[in-house]
């Protein structure tokens, strides 16, 4: 399942909750994992951390956090995700929030596998959509006009695009 994070913690949450249905998740990835913001905290609470299950996961993709929070449920491991597992099966040694069970990476090869030619499949048909742009005219001259953008607030939500070598 995935959720759209411009909707808000409240919404998403809302969100996820009727995407399950009922049914409890125990495995969660936060692709931002942005400093200073927590992103992590609201997805951990999403999670379902019944103690007496097997372990809740929520997979974190920078290595810059502690992730100690105490808004994060008992039950909830953070671990944190090394993209060179996909490549690698296995964790550099000085890597974060690693599990402790270093088997766990080992299959990390065949998810990318499966996992990214399912992206390419949702691209191709129209069920996943690459992020919203604005190209902003001028080639590098127009970068002033796009840090006045962020400056001012309205930029949420959309990439610049600079098309260089235009005038």
């Amino acid at each position: 399942m995935l959720i759209d994070y411009r909707i808000g913690v409240e919404e998403m949450k809302k969100a996820v909750k009727e995407k399950l249905n009922g049914l409890e998740c125990h495995h969660g990835f936060d692709t931002i994992s942005a400093r200073g913001k927590g992103t992590w905290i609201p997805i951990s609470q999403m999670l379902s951390s019944s103690t007496g299950r097997e372990t809740t996961y929520l997979s974190v993709v920078s290595g810059a956090n502690k992730y100690d929070e105490a808004e994060i449920p008992e039950g909830v491991q953070v671990v944190y995700t090394y993209v060179g597992t996909v490549h690698a099966g296995a964790y550099k040694a000085a890597m974060p929030k690693q599990p402790k069970e270093q088997e766990f990476v080992k299959s990390d090869p065949e998810w990318g596998f499966v996992l990214f030619r399912y992206l390419a499949r949702m691209l191709a048909d129209g069920r996943l959509t690459g992020h919203p742009f604005e190209v902003i005219d001028g080639g590098l001259n127009g970068v002033e006009k796009g840090l006045n953008l962020l400056k001012t607030g309205k930029a949420k939500g959309a990439k610049f695009v600079f098309k260089v070598g235009e005038v």
